[in-house]
């Protein structure tokens, strides 16, 4: 039994540095997902302007 509380005593720390890494992470491709969308649909509103004004 003592082992497995040296073990708990070693792995606790390191898995919340993991899920920490992991929230920084998923926060990062959150933001990323929808920058790249915000810009995605601004573009297709400058090409459906710019269509607009060729007719």
């Amino acid at each position: 039994m003592v082992s497995v509380m040296a073990a708990l005593d070693i792995l606790a720390p390191v898995l919340v540095i993991v899920a920490a890494i992991a929230a920084v992470a998923i926060v990062y491709l959150a933001f990323t997902a929808l920058k790249d969308r915000s810009d995605r649909r601004r573009d297709e509103e400058l090409m459906n302007g710019c269509r607009s004004k060729r007719r």
